[in-house]
């Protein structure tokens, strides 16, 4: 099976499980499957430990629309997607409020952010 696919006039890599800060779905899907979930149904902090953290509502909802056999995937050819927190980035958001919200969210400044997280380092 070709990974690239053409949908209504727009190629689309094909890809079982996307990942992102971001997703389009179409209205009509998004009005037959609901919101996306919790994971499993379930408040986060009534999980446990005992279930992996990719048993999540974004995992399953995207197992959801593959079960009934629709198509995930990433636009062809790749979109530059520029992470808004990378402090690499020249549009990254500094502001106060953003710093105080990755301070209290993640117990990290976004310097700290960029370079705990971010895969490649600058040269």
């Amino acid at each position: 099976m070709d990974p690239i696919v053409t949908i209504v006039g727009q190629r689309v890599f094909r890809q079982t499980y996307v990942g992102g800060c971001a997703v389009m779905i179409r209205r009509e899907v998004y009005e037959r499957f609901g919101p996306i979930g919790e994971a499993l149904g379930k408040p986060q902090s009534d999980r446990g430990n005992d279930r992996p953290f990719l048993e999540s509502g974004w995992t399953i909802y995207q197992q959801r629309l593959y079960d009934a056999g629709l198509i995930n995937g990433y636009p062809w050819p790749p979109v530059h997607v520029d992470h808004m927190e990378d402090t690499r980035s020249p549009h990254c958001v500094r502001t106060a409020e953003h710093e105080a919200y990755k301070q209290t969210m993640r117990g990290m400044s976004l310097d700290e952010f960029t370079q705990a997280l971010c895969v490649w380092r600058p040269h």
